[in-house]
């Protein structure tokens, strides 16, 4: 972990990033920091770091709450060497289970997918699913729990 104090727009601010191997623990210390206060970010593309540290101005503000509908990050996500693979294989299995859940009269089919933050890789992985289903004429309904969590408790900024 990296801790880097720059001046944005005047303000003395802090920032940490957190670095390491996969499996090494980032995700426990993101969510270690965000229990501190601290808004984090679990993946950031890092042409937008050298943005992040200048801070937005009034004529380039910044919004940087990226999620796993966002088309970059999906595609960076899906990047993954196992994507694909996974990807298919849920797909297969949900498609093949489909019509048997229907010849058995039942409405409804539940899939839950997870993640460390329930914003980037969970999102992505729904988004996709959900698009092939419907491609495929499937009644689709999705919701990112988390994401509507975080749309809750997130208070309007004054601007002034």
């Amino acid at each position: 972990m990296t801790d880097v104090a720059v001046s944005a727009n005047r303000l003395d601010t802090r920032i940490v990033l957190v670095t390491g191997a996969s499996g090494a623990g980032r995700a426990t210390a993101i969510n270690v920091l965000e229990d501190f206060g601290f808004e984090a970010i679990g993946i950031l593309p890092l042409p937008l770091l050298p943005r992040l540290l200048d801070g937005p101005t009034p004529l380039r503000p910044l919004a940087p709450g990226l999620d796993g509908r966002d088309p970059k990050l999906g595609a960076y996500i899906a990047a993954d060497l196992l994507y694909d693979g996974f990807v298919r294989q849920i797909t297969d299995l949900i498609e093949l289970l489909l019509p048997a859940y229907r010849d058995q009269g039942k409405t409804h089919l539940s899939i839950g997918f997870g993640c460390t933050g329930g914003q980037h890789g969970s999102v992505a992985v729904t988004e996709n699913l959900a698009n092939t289903l419907a491609k495929g004429g499937w009644q689709v309904s999705k919701r990112h729990r988390e994401l509507e969590r975080r749309a809750r408790s997130v208070s309007p900024l004054s601007v002034g």
